[in-house]
């Protein structure tokens, strides 16, 4: 990987992706960011996906090394779409990759997709996502209290959304 955020891409999603997104999701700081409660596996991952009828999923490669994932849970009825996205490699964080693959995944979500809404959740101890996301546009709408049941005890979650208009208008 040479590190230039600019070279980041997203490549739609296939079971080429599925191994390494599995490994992904069992790290403890990933599951914990998104509410992961068991381990997951291959299968599991996979029977998941054919579930998901609405979901939009691309892998985020750069250099031919698969980075992450970017995944929209589309609501066609209202335009909506809920947002997920998870840089895996280490060695990839902090560096650009998710805010290159943020602007290329909300240029298709209000593209080609024709969503008006784009929304996504962040907890309190993620300030790095908080920062990406008021960045790029999205406004918080509050908190969900207690939303979230973490080894005996409940969190708190932001919920964020960005419109089309305020997308374009950037």
């Amino acid at each position: 990987m040479s590190g230039e955020a600019t070279s980041v891409r997203l490549v739609p999603w296939s079971d080429e992706h599925d191994a390494a997104t599995v490994q992904w999701l069992n790290d403890p700081a990933i599951r914990a960011s998104f509410g992961i409660t068991r381990a997951v596996t291959l299968e599991g991952h996979r029977q998941w996906r054919l579930q998901r009828t609405g979901l939009a999923a691309w892998a985020i490669v750069a250099d031919d090394a698969h980075l992450g994932n970017f995944l929209l849970d589309l609501n066609q009825r209202h335009a909506s779409a809920y947002l997920q996205i998870y840089i895996g490699e280490v060695r990839a964080q902090g560096r650009g990759t998710g805010r290159r693959a943020m602007t290329l995944g909300l240029a298709e979500a209000f593209g080609s997709l024709g969503m008006n809404r784009v929304w996504l959740h962040t907890r309190d101890d993620n300030p790095r996502a908080r920062h990406l996301y008021g960045s790029l546009g999205f406004r918080s709408e509050g908190f969900e209290r207690e939303s979230i049941l973490e080894d005996g005890r409940f969190l708190d979650q932001e919920r964020w959304a960005l419109l089309r208009a305020e997308w374009l208008a950037r």
